[in-house]
């Protein structure tokens, strides 16, 4: 094998791994990490490097068995930045098993790497747990009894990727579990449902074609846009009811009205732009407001 062909090989390795997707998991990580700073949990860069290590192996491993799993609707859809795979795969620049052979490896390093963060006394046991919990969870969403393709693939996704994710980076900064952030993290996990919504909408043929049932291809769209708009509903409802600081609620109000505009535009646009927007602006405008609150040692 000539070095050019290996190189451009294992760049779609690197491109299967998602690294735009991967920012997004980064983002909802780390409004975990700034949560248990602003809530008074002293910062520590080891802690804070050894969980983004475990975070970024075990979230690419996940990416690289949905790449494995998603190869013939991939084969079929037109890609976006957000949907549609990689293309690596379709391409046939990577043989397909290569990417679940590198996604075990991935896996496996990650869960190791917790392992020991934990002896090192780095992150508390339960720390292996959630990461044990989201690496299987992430994996059964694309493969057996694979949840995507069983219509529970949004919901699912959702509960892994924006409400035990931030949790998970809670946990192993602040060494500590407490589930009042479970609620606290509502607001944001509501906006990721919709930001599913948004990016499955392109794929719905071409999921409909292989057997993909996902709620693109089971709903009508006055229903998904029933499920868009309550979804905005319901997380403006845990912002102003679930004890947020008040620095943390008039932060997150800036995106509300991108996020309806992203209502507007699902279904009738391929890709609901604003609705992928509203989220990545309300995780970060929530990670400064808890940063801030944590330099200030207000809370």
């Amino acid at each position: 094998m000539s070095r050019p062909v290996l190189r451009d090989q294992l760049w779609g390795i690197v491109r299967m791994a998602r690294p735009l997707i991967l920012l997004s998991t980064f983002s909802s990580w780390f409004l975990g990490v700034a949560i248990a700073y602003g809530s008074g949990y002293a910062f520590s860069w080891i802690s804070f490097a050894s969980g983004l290590i475990v975070l970024l192996l075990v979230s690419s491993s996940i990416h690289l068995v949905n790449e494995y799993a998603d190869y013939e609707t991939d084969a079929l859809t037109r890609r976006t930045a957000y949907s549609g795979g990689s293309g690596v795969l379709p391409s046939g620049l990577v043989p397909r098993i290569w990417a679940m052979n590198v996604a075990i490896i991935l896996a496996v390093s990650g869960l190791l790497f917790q392992g020991a963060a934990i002896l090192v006394g780095l992150h508390p046991p339960e720390a292996l747990v959630i990461a044990l919990v989201g690496t299987a969870g992430g994996w059964v969403y694309s493969l057996p009894p694979r949840l995507a393709w069983r219509g529970l693939g949004e919901i699912w996704n959702t509960l892994m990727g924006a409400w035990l994710l931030p949790y998970f980076g809670f946990v192993q900064l602040s060494r500590s579990l407490a589930p009042w952030v479970l609620v606290a993290i509502l607001p944001v996990t509501f906006f990721a449902f919709n930001n599913l919504l948004a990016i499955t909408w392109p794929d719905r043929e071409a999921d409909a074609v292989v057997g993909k049932n996902t709620l693109a291809t089971r709903l009508k769209p006055r229903t998904l846009k029933a499920l868009h708009g309550s979804c905005i509903l319901l997380s403006f409802a845990g912002l102003t009811l679930s004890g947020l600081p008040p620095l943390v609620v008039r932060s997150s109000l800036i995106a509300y009205p991108v996020m309806a505009l992203g209502w507007y535009t699902y279904t009738r646009r391929e890709v609901s732009k604003s609705t992928i927007w509203a989220l990545y602006l309300l995780i970060v405008a929530q990670t400064l407001a808890w940063f801030y609150l944590g330099i200030r040692g207000i809370v």
